[in-house]
């Protein structure tokens, strides 16, 4: 007779409004708004943008080495114990700013472990694409209202107020919704779930080290975003217009990542990853073009958007193409740990950038050329992937 108990079902729409939540409060509230506070924090307390974007830089860092021990904990810990853990730091981490006045205490408050997006890793590009769209919900709502809530009361209040949000969207989630799929309980008896026994023949593979370059042209620019407020500030813009960028790039970021999982079921990853890539390039060619009028500054912002949705759904779709089922999580695992890393990165080079030549200029025509070259490196890794992709049938 079988003594083992089942465990109460839950609906998995249930779970993915979870994620949803969790997507919002987390990614989209604590990280892709937080750069509407640059320029009111370095105004009142002295510093460079290249010198408070570092924090960003410093979490984005520490992410990436978290991110194969993360792995390895969410086949072992209770996901309620680690992502109320890792919301309460991140939550925490941000409360904590409204009482800084000193740069290092940025830094350290940055040094916190963001475990959220590791819920679907595995799911159905759908899936993906409607939780991870709620990092780009939350980034355009809280943009927006977050410059009003700075211009009313001041940036430490709202330091307080994005914390809170963060917490009732969050927490409630993590204590009460996630929990283990069933079919996790066997996840290590599964070949694919051992990445490591495969991980020297996936180092030895060219297509990977064709596709990881790819993977930092595409993160690295997708931390621009931070910087809008600044941006619109430095040509002569209300710092509303930039929080307005901020927002339809957001918008754009929702739509963006729902799109990619739908097309995704009907046609190839690449050619959708291509052609976004290309609509890319104009909304670069837009910013250089006309960098101080608001109509063509919030179209080249709604293109720039489609970059921040290929990140966190695009890039796990094309693991999925170009590499065997029994090394996909170890791919996935570098890719991640690459686009997390720069675009960390990529936020300490706009500040500095600015810092340097007081424009952001130079940003633009670096991610246009790079977004060029990245065409044909798609192009490339799919010629020398040793996995034919799948045809997706409508």
């Amino acid at each position: 007779m079988n003594n083992t108990r089942s465990r109460p079902t839950i609906s998995p729409y249930l779970i993915l409004a979870g994620c949803c939540l969790l997507q919002f409060g987390g990614m989209g509230v604590q990280s892709n708004s937080i750069g509407i506070f640059y320029p009111y924090v370095c105004e009142e307390l002295g510093f460079s943008t290249a010198q408070l974007s570092l924090h960003t830089t410093i979490r984005g860092l520490v992410t990436t080495l978290f991110l194969p021990l993360s792995g390895w904990l969410f086949s072992r810990v209770s996901p309620k114990v680690l992502l109320t853990a890792a919301g309460v730091m991140l939550c925490g981490s941000t409360f904590s700013m409204a009482f800084f006045h000193h740069l290092h205490q940025w830094y350290i408050a940055s040094a916190t472990p963001i475990l959220l997006t590791h819920w679907f890793p595995q799911r159905s590009g759908m899936a993906i694409g409607i939780a991870m769209a709620f990092t780009g919900l939350g980034g355009a709502v809280m943009s927006p209202l977050g410059t009003w809530w700075i211009e009313q009361w001041g940036w430490r209040w709202a330091y307080l107020l994005f914390a809170g949000v963060g917490a009732v969207t969050i927490l409630p989630c993590t204590l009460l919704v996630l929990q283990k799929p069933p079919q996790d309980d066997t996840a290590l008896s599964r070949p694919e779930a051992q990445p490591a026994a495969s991980g020297g023949s996936l180092l030895r593979q060219p297509v990977l080290w064709m596709f990881l370059p790819a993977v930092l042209m595409i993160s690295y620019p997708s931390a621009y975003v931070f910087h809008f407020t600044t941006y619109a500030k430095s040509v002569g813009l209300s710092s509303f217009v930039g929080a307005t960028m901020s927002s339809l790039s957001m918008i754009t970021n929702v739509g963006g990542k729902v799109a990619i999982g739908w097309l995704n079921q009907k046609h190839s990853t690449k050619h959708i990853t291509i052609w976004r890539t290309v609509l890319i390039v104009v909304g670069y060619l837009l910013y250089l073009l006309f960098p101080d009028r608001p109509p063509l500054l919030y179209l080249a912002s709604g293109l720039y958007g489609l970059c921040l949705a290929m990140v966190p759904v695009a890039v796990p779709l094309m693991v999925q193409d170009l590499f065997p089922a029994h090394q996909y999580s170890m791919a996935l695992s570098i890719a991640s740990m690459v686009s997390s890393a720069t675009g960390g990165m990529g936020i300490a080079f706009a500040g500095l950038v600015y810092d340097t030549t007081g424009s952001y200029r130079l940003c633009f025509q670096v991610a246009l050329v790079t977004t060029i070259v990245l065409i044909d490196l798609l192009s490339l890794s799919y010629r020398k992937a040793q996995v034919k992709p799948p045809v997706y049938q409508s």
